[in-house]
């Protein structure tokens, strides 16, 4: 017995090696091939392959004499391309969401709730797009993973159509998703009573299934496309990058992305480069302003402020939601890391 536990821990040792080499080395390949977005022309050439092939690297002259721009210059937005902070769970527009799609009710709220920044994302997606007039019954909406969010019954209550879309059950990746109730294998998976009538849902919104790194077979342009804290999943920094430049090229002129992501709030130099979850820093998220503007598109303003309540210093430590704080900012290997919204203009 006593050699069979040896034989067992020499085994997992082995297997933390070879994680690790395999990590480095993927590293390693990403600064070979693909270069540090710090190294901005090496991602501008990254980003070059990118939009040539998907077509949206001009601006035609006929997309600016039929442009329409959705923004208001009078209308005040409350949504910027921002970090979460403790103080968003206070507004107006939090609440009316979170209650819309049954988050927080307005007691909890009042009476200081155990926030989670996943709530965050999704208020903070549905007030973007609604300030600028996108969940509208002529819009339509593209979701990329969108496990089991209510943002889709939510569109779809205000007239969007929307087509929802996440791994295939085939794919082993879901597999992890599905075991967190973070996979929607069918339509039904989506489906919130309390937001909006069957018939209703079923009128508005389509599923299929789709890899985000790879978006095919999508029919026609989309007025609004959102994802919610996935582009950190594909493997590393530049990937993420990827993904959003082929969002944009599915999007109307004057179409809008909004996407959440992990931010680094602890450091501007190093960060998760590659892995499961990477962590964007503030040093990309302005490399990407300057990538996208290239090809006529660009971010919503940026606001890094990361918060000054206390709930904003205190973060949340593994194992998670078990240390009596707030889950607004948490330890992830070595950084204290927190949402982002990143609002894109086509």
């Amino acid at each position: 017995m006593k050699g069979y536990i040896i034989r067992m821990n020499s085994l997992i040792s082995v297997k933390k090696l070879i994680k690790k080499g395999l990590y480095i080395g993927r590293l390693i390949s990403l600064r070979l091939t693909v270069g540090n977005p710090r190294n901005l022309s090496a991602v501008d050439q990254y980003i070059s392959r990118l939009t040539k092939k998907y077509s949206f690297d001009r601006v035609k002259d006929s997309d600016v004499l039929s442009f329409s721009s959705p923004i208001s210059v009078s209308e005040e937005h409350h949504i910027d391309s921002m970090v979460c902070r403790h103080e968003h769970f206070q507004t107006p527009w939090f609440q009316r969401w979170s209650e819309e799609m049954g988050l927080y009710g307005c007691d909890e709220l009042t009476l200081g709730a155990k926030f989670h920044r996943k709530a965050w994302e999704w208020c903070a997606i549905a007030q973007a797009l609604a300030e600028r007039g996108m969940l509208d019954p002529n819009k339509r909406g593209l979701g990329f993973a969108v496990g089991t969010e209510p943002l889709p019954a939510l569109f779809a209550k205000y007239g969007a159509s929307v087509l929802a879309t996440d791994l295939d059950v085939r794919d082993r990746r879901s597999k992890a998703w599905a075991a967190t109730n973070q996979h929607a294998n069918s339509l039904e998976k989506l489906y919130f009573q309390h937001i909006v009538p069957k018939a209703t849902f079923e009128d508005r919104v389509d599923f299929q299934f789709m890899d985000m790194r790879f978006p095919r077979d999508i029919d026609g342009k989309f007025d609004f496309i959102w994802s919610s804290c996935a582009l950190e999943h594909l493997g590393n920094l530049m990937e993420g990058f990827g993904f959003i430049f082929k969002a944009c090229s599915l999007l109307k002129p004057g179409g809008i992305c909004v996407h959440t992501t992990e931010y680094n709030i602890t450091s501007n130099s190093s960060t998760i480069e590659c892995g499961p979850s990477v962590i964007y820093r503030r040093q990309d998220i302005e490399n990407l302003d300057l990538l996208l503007r290239k090809s006529g598109l660009c971010l919503e303003k940026l606001d890094f402020w990361a918060g000054g309540d206390l709930h904003d210093r205190l973060y949340d430590t593994e194992p998670y939601y078990q240390s009596g704080k707030q889950h607004i900012k948490l330890s992830l290997d070595g950084y204290v890391t927190t949402s982002m919204v990143l609002i894109i203009y086509a």
